[in-house]
Formats: structure tokens, C-alpha cells, sequence
């Protein structure tokens, strides 16, 4: 994978790009009957992706930091949609385990 912005470098980014994909492809079977579920979950999923982007090319390495929280802040949120998700059975117990597993690498990576 070629990394044209040095943010695309980072483990937590990667993992973003990981996370965003699967919450696409699973909030696609629940579209219809949790419209609005699906929508926050891939809005959530972006916004994690974007701030990081965003953050990157504000002036400081504080304001960077200021993004990633706020990107860390949209993951949490994903993570209990996801929890939730599979107490209401829209997803299967396997697929969100494997959610699950990239939130915890995330978690791992950013310390």
C-alpha cells in the first residue's frame, strides 16, 4: 500500500481504514429495517477516518492530538453500536467479535 500523507503511516489510521470498511459491509444487511442505526454507525465510522485527516493538517502537533481524541471519541461510540448490534442479533456473534478485535488493536496502538 502506497502512503501518500505520512498520517496514512500510522497503526491507528490503518486500523480506522479496517474499521470503517467491516462497519460498512455489516450495517449494509440492517439498512432497511435500522436505517437510521446504519447511517450513525457509517457516519461514526467516517468521522473517526476524517478527524484524523483533518487533524493532520491543522499547525500543531497539539491540535493533531486534539483530533485523534476526538477520533478515539467516534470509535467508543462505534464500539457500543457494535455491542448492541449483537444483543439485538443484527450481527452475528463471529462478525463482531471481529469488530471487536480491530476497536481492542486501535486501543493497543494509541496507547
Amino acid at each position: 500500500m502506497i502512503h501518500s500523507n505520512p498520517y496514512e503511516k500510522l497503526v491507528f489510521h490503518q486500523n480506522i481504514c479496517e474499521i470503517r470498511r467491516l462497519i460498512v459491509r455489516f450495517t449494509k444487511e440492517f439498512l432497511r429495517s435500522h436505517f437510521r442505526l446504519a447511517s450513525q454507525m457509517n457516519d461514526a465510522a467516517r468521522s473517526a477516518k476524517q478527524n484524523v485527516r483533518e487533524g493532520y493538517r491543522k499547525d500543531s502537533a497539539g491540535e493533531f492530538g486534539r483530533y485523534l481524541k476526538i477520533s478515539a471519541g467516534s470509535l467508543d461510540e462505534l464500539e457500543g453500536d457494535v455491542d448492541d448490534c449483537f444483543e439485538d442479533n443484527l450481527i452475528l456473534k463471529k462478525r463482531s467479535h471481529c469488530t471487536q478485535k480491530s476497536f481492542r488493536k486501535n486501543k493497543i496502538s494509541n496507547g
